[in-house]
């Protein structure tokens, strides 16, 4: 079920109805919908269901036009496994509200004032193409059940073939006819069915040799039958992991040698592909998934991107040749390609121990296709700035990357409703947008799409976007460690990268160092509770580092100017440090602000010095009016409704 109540829903959620009913054994589709344009994923999808054997019959339309002229989709797509159903009425002619076509559409079937189920545990009468197509879907399992051993073509064949001609239905559609079961059964007597082979394929392997991720390439060897007396060829499927055989992929003809070998290439895995199979066939059909033999996809992949910028966080154990605590390093531009990466030992003789594993987490930056040579694109930091200034007619850009990310638009004047920015199901167009705009977007993969019709035109807009988890991180233990450098690998399974990027330990000796920048205060905050201007209220609060607190044996926190310089004596504290890790160190202030400070500084220290530091940014909350507030007057002479511009001056403070 894709549809919602009202009877709205998405192509891209139909596709996976469609591949869902195809992997778990399926044989007839009924698709009471239709509308918008041609998809080509749909299109593929339908295409893939014709070559697992399943059948797709299609509501025809209610808009009573031609569909020869005006195309209807799903129904109007070309694989040979659609039937494209018209309505009729009680008398056997066209139903007044149905689509028809003498090339599109296939046949007719009951469609006006249908009595049916409906919500709630009732009955009405209903029409529509949409209640056409159920008679004919139920005419295919009935013709089914009567003779199984009959394929999906023969099923259709004997649907068009059996439907009754009617004068009034004569240019509606392919056949000029409404369907007959009766016709059909009879019809479908005289067919001869399939006889599959009965003996069949002994073993099947496959190792996929393709470094592209998804994508399958190698060698599919068939250790054939002992006896091919009534096979002519072995065919090659994808098979689900309900075991339903899914697309045909390749045949061969039968030989009488005692293996084939079958080049495989580019081959995409779907989503519920579980495997490949090999199944005899003949002239008269294919033998079904009970008779195939089977191989196991694992899928090989070569990582095209590797990490980079190994750092190593400070060692949190004060022992003298022993090291703890953390790497971090920036993720591959893509994770595609890999599933995760691998932490070695390393050293001047080469790559060491494996110390352990951090999982790929879908991470993409920022990558344009397209139009993009049209936009200006610059990077500081973990922030793009997309901008188009002003634009063309027909311009086309989708920028693809991984949340959580944070989408800032600073600028923004396009044509209203036809030049738009696409941001997942929402669509930005005009200009009048209330600016800056905040789009949060949580993890996982998205799409932002630039596009422009063929009309006016105007100035462009530009827009930030800011992404978190691109860093990993990566625990190292307390030990005494077998080298000091570090070695990241990305990895797809067992096959690594060419790509490594290496760090560097450093041991923090607590009895002759200050603390080492593992060492830094934790959750520093502060929130001012007074609201005046240049007046600050709260408490500053913050925690000892949660490893090797006993390292630290006091904390100086301090206001810092712009350069991060304590130029206050009277604004700077020493706290000694706690026992443990877990108590909270508090100051309490109530002051005037200094005019040049701007944030709160908190360092660890000991007997051998100050060390790792930590900082917040030092914000006066302050409540203010706005400076001005104006009306330009009501410009909409309904009584009741005001229609006009409110501008706002902000308040000095805001």
């Amino acid at each position: 079920k894709f549809l919602s109540a009202s009877g709205g829903g998405r192509t891209s959620d139909a596709i996976k109805c469609l591949n869902y009913a195809v992997a778990m054994g399926a044989k007839i589709t009924s698709n009471s919908w239709g509308g918008g344009g041609s998809s080509s994923a749909m299109r593929v999808a339908i295409e893939r269901a014709q070559r697992a054997g399943v059948m797709f019959i299609a509501a025809a339309g209610n808009e009573g036009s031609d569909n020869d002229a005006i195309p209807h989709y799903p129904s109007n797509y070309a694989p040979s496994n659609i039937i494209s159903v018209a309505s009729t009425t009680k008398t056997g002619s066209l139903s007044s509200f149905s689509c028809y076509g003498k090339e599109s559409v296939d046949v007719a079937a009951p469609g006006s004032g249908i009595y049916s189920t409906v919500p709630g545990g009732k009955y009405a009468s209903l029409s529509g193409t949409s209640m056409a197509t159920p008679h004919v879907s139920g005419l295919a399992a009935l013709i089914w059940l009567f003779r199984p051993q009959l394929t999906m073509p023969q099923i259709i064949e004997i649907i068009l073939d059996s439907a009754t001609r009617e004068d009034a239905l004569q240019n509606s559609s392919a056949t000029g006819g409404r369907i007959n079961a009766r016709s059909a059964l009879i019809l479908a007597s005289t067919y001869e069915g399939s006889r599959p082979p009965v003996h069949k394929p002994q073993a099947l392997t496959f190792e996929d040799s393709d470094p592209g991720v998804g994508i399958m390439g190698g060698d599919a060897v068939i250790t054939c039958a002992a006896d091919e007396s009534d096979i002519s060829f072995y065919s090659i499927h994808l098979i689900s992991g309900a075991g339903f055989l899914l697309d045909t992929i390749a045949t061969v003809d039968a030989t009488g040698a005692a293996t084939l070998t079958v080049p495989l290439a580019n081959l995409t895995l779907t989503k519920y592909a579980q495997g490949l199979a090999v199944v005899a066939g003949n002239a008269t059909g294919s033998a079904g998934p009970d008779s195939a033999a089977t191989a196991k996809i694992k899928d090989y992949c070569v990582p095209l991107y590797g990490p980079s910028d190994v750092q190593w966080m400070g060692d949190a154990d004060g022992r003298l040749g022993w090291v703890g605590g953390k790497i971090q390093f920036q993720r591959a531009e893509s994770e595609k390609s890999l599933t995760h990466y691998n932490v070695y030992w390393h050293s001047a003789a080469g790559q060491g121990d494996l110390m352990g594993k951090v999982p790929a987490n879908g991470f993409s930056r920022p990558q344009c296709e397209v139009d993009c040579h049209l936009l200006d694109i610059s990077v500081s930091g973990t922030t793009y700035t997309f901008h188009r200034g002003a634009y063309d007619n027909e311009e086309l850009a989708k920028i693809h990357f991984s949340g959580p990310a944070l989408m800032t638009i600073t600028s923004f004047r396009t044509e209203k409703y036809y030049d738009f920015l696409e941001v997942g199901d929402r669509q930005l167009s005009g200009t009048k947008l209330a600016l800056p705009m905040n789009i949060k977007l949580p993890s996982g993969l998205h799409t932002i799409t630039w596009s422009s019709d063929r009309s006016e035109v105007e100035e462009g807009w530009t827009f930030h976007l800011t992404q978190t988890g691109t860093t990993a991180d990566f625990e190292v233990p307390s030990m005494q460690p077998p080298s000091m450098e570090l070695q990241v690998v990305a990895a797809f399974e067992e096959t690594e990268g060419a790509a490594a990027a290496y760090g560097t330990l450093k041991d923090f000796d607590a009895s002759v160092m200050a603390p080492s920048p593992a060492l830094v205060a934790r959750n520093l905050s502060f929130l001012d509770e007074n609201v005046q201007e240049k007046l600050i209220k709260g408490r500053i609060e913050f925690f000892p580092p949660s490893m090797g607190a006993d390292a630290v044996t006091f904390y100086h926190v301090y206001f810092a100017d712009v350069d991060g310089i304590a130029q206050w004596t009277e604004y700077s504290w020493t706290l000694e440090a706690p026992k443990t890790a877990k108590e909270m160190l508090q100051i309490d202030l109530d002051l005037e602000l200094p005019s040049a400070a701007v944030s709160i500084v908190a360092v660890s220290g000991n007997a051998h010095g100050e060390g790792a530091k930590t900082w917040i940014p030092l914000r006066d909350i302050v409540r203010s009016a706005p400076a001005n507030a104006s009306f330009s007057g009501d410009s909409d002479p309904v009584a009741d409704q005001v229609r006009g511009d409110l501008t706002i001056v902000p308040a000095p403070v805001p």
